[in-house]
Parts: C-alpha cells; structure tokens; sequence
C-alpha cells in the first residue's frame, strides 16, 4: 500500500464539511463554498435563507474537507460538475434556482448560470480576481506538486465558527489545506477563473457582490470587474470590518441580512 492509499484509507469528511439541505420552501437557494473551503462556511447565511422559507442546498465539492492527499487528486473539472449536479437535483423540485458563492464558489457560480436559469445571486469575495500571481501556478504545476505556504497558516480567532463542527475541524483543515499550495489545483483554479470571466456577459441573473474592504485575496476591484463585464443587472456592496472570510467574518450579520434581502 502506497503512503497516498494509506492516508486515503483513513480519511473522512470532517463535521464542517458534510453536506446540507436545509428549509422546505418552494425556491431554492444554492450555496457553493470556496477553495479548500467546506459546506459549514455558508452555514449561517443558509440558516437564514431557511428561515426566510428558502430550501437551500450547501454541496461539498470533491476533495474538500476530507484531507490534502484526497485534495490533490480532485480537479477543477470535479467541482464544476458537483456544482452543476447539486442545481440540477434541486431544479427537479423547484422551479426557481438562487446561487450564492464564497470566493471560487462565486467563480463556479458564474459558471453554473452562465449555462443554466439561475433567478438571483450573491457572489461572496468572488475570485473573478485574485491579488496575487495566481498565473503563476500554472507554469509551477508542471514541476512542483505542493510546497508549504510562507508565512505558515495560523488560527485566525477573529472569525466566528457559525457551523456544526469537531472542536479540531479548524486545526485539521489548516494542517491539511491551508498550511500548503496545492500548485495542480490551484492552476485549476486560475483555469476557471478565466472561464468565469469569459462566461460572464451570458449571465442575465441580477448579482449582489459582497467584499470585505480588509480582503487580502480578492482586491475590491473584482466588483468593478462583475459589473463592467456581467449582462445582468450588478449591484455591489463593501463589509468595512471584513476581510476574505465573509460568510463568518465580523460583518457575518450583515453579509446574512443582504443576502436574504436580494434573494427574495
């Protein structure tokens, strides 16, 4: 047995990230989480969507929340069909399909509505554009697997945990995820970005773009990007006590608050 099967063989997906479906309402809300993120990131602005009679659907893409190993073996193409495969089950129920994304969740958003009907969305920190050189990784991805992040992932306690979870979810998902670059993966993510971008003038669904005015990977300027380039109608709004972390950020209330409000 190889280290990767061995590691593989005693994986799980970690509390936080397991799959939901919450609320029985006639429209339907789709929440899709970010890179190396999970399911639980969106668990509160979900809870909210429910109370406000929404049936909302948070989906774990391949790879996430399980560990690195099961991480690296997953694709972009991999994430992009379970997001198209959690709208396509519940448009056999609903007739009216919301999206909101976190980060490369906003990005797969994009995608899903730049094919699908999709009513309304909230793009949450969407990667349309990224601060640093993610062009890079492409080149870099022939070459070099992973390599440890510098500076090393520290605990943020400043974020607020609004999911079901294992009191080591964090410390666990930091030591398989965050303390690394994932230089495949993260060349699939600068692959769907750029598609996103492309895609972006078929999108007719009318977007809020939240960002935090603190965010050190998306730049407030991807708002300006969805607006000049989506064909719908594009509002977008600055959390001033935010950074990348919206959906559980300082401003997590807030970020709820509008969402449910464009989703209705």
């Amino acid at each position: 047995m190889t280290p990767t099967e061995f590691k593989l063989r005693d994986t799980k997906v970690r509390r936080c990230a397991r799959p939901r479906i919450l609320g029985d309402g006639k429209d339907a809300v789709l929440g899709l989480h970010g890179f190396m993120g999970y399911p639980g990131e969106l668990s509160y602005p979900a809870e909210k969507l429910a109370e406000a009679g929404f049936t909302v659907s948070l989906p774990r893409f391949p790879g996430h929340g399980t560990c690195g190993e099961d991480f690296n073996q997953s694709s972009g193409g991999q994430w992009l069909r379970a997001a198209i495969d959690a709208y396509l089950e519940l448009k056999s129920n609903h007739e009216k399909i919301h999206v909101m994304g976190h980060s490369m969740g906003g990005v797969l958003a994009i995608l899903l509505a730049s094919i699908f009907p999709v009513e309304k969305m909230v793009l949450m920190a969407p990667a349309v554009k990224l601060s640093g050189p993610l062009f890079l990784t492409e080149p870099l991805s022939l070459f070099v697997n992973k390599a440890l992040n510098r500076p090393q992932w520290e605990a943020d306690n400043s974020v607020y945990f609004l999911d079901d979870r294992d009191e080591d979810d964090d410390l666990y998902m930091g030591q398989e995820y965050w303390t690394w670059s994932y230089f495949r993966r993260l060349a699939d993510l600068s692959r769907l970005r750029r598609q996103s971008l492309r895609q972006l003038p078929l999108v007719k669904a009318d977007i809020l773009s939240i960002i935090g005015r603190n965010d050190p990977t998306v730049p407030l300027k991807a708002a300006d990007v969805i607006k000049k380039r989506a064909g719908g109608n594009v509002e977008s709004v600055i959390l001033e006590n935010s950074a990348h972390l919206v959906p559980y950020d300082k401003d997590y209330e807030k970020n709820a608050e509008l969402t449910v409000s464009w989703m209705r």
